[in-house]
């Protein structure tokens, strides 16, 4: 082999730009209510997030019962619940942007911050 050879089939060797290390996708908090249906709620929060190239990072905010026509019941998530589930993510994880959908009742917006 030629030293020119030699190069080349080093540099065939190197990994391209592309096959690079991507960076960590962006993390997204959603605040939202377990939906069965699959249309909405968490669900469809972590669907979207995906699709935007995402991770997200859900949080349960309530359970809904409904099927795919109508609501007919939710059962609200305690505050101290929904704020412990966001607090371990939160000391963990670097949040790019927050999502919050339904949240069941007003009072769970006025958790200790």
């Amino acid at each position: 082999m030629t030293a020119e050879s030699d190069k080349l089939a080093t540099e065939a060797d190197a990994p391209s730009d592309a096959a690079q290390e991507q960076p960590a996708p962006a993390c997204v908090m959603s605040f939202n209510a377990s939906d069965p249906s699959g249309a909405g709620g968490i669900a469809g929060d972590v669907a979207t997030i995906a699709a935007m190239g995402a991770h997200s990072l859900p949080v349960v905010t309530s359970i809904v019962m409904r099927d795919t026509a109508e609501v007919f019941d939710h059962h609200a998530i305690d505050a101290e619940v929904i704020a412990e589930q966001a607090r371990s993510i939160l000391e963990d994880v670097t949040i790019a942007a927050w999502k919050v959908g339904f949240l069941g009742l007003d009072r769970r917006c006025q958790h200790d911050r």
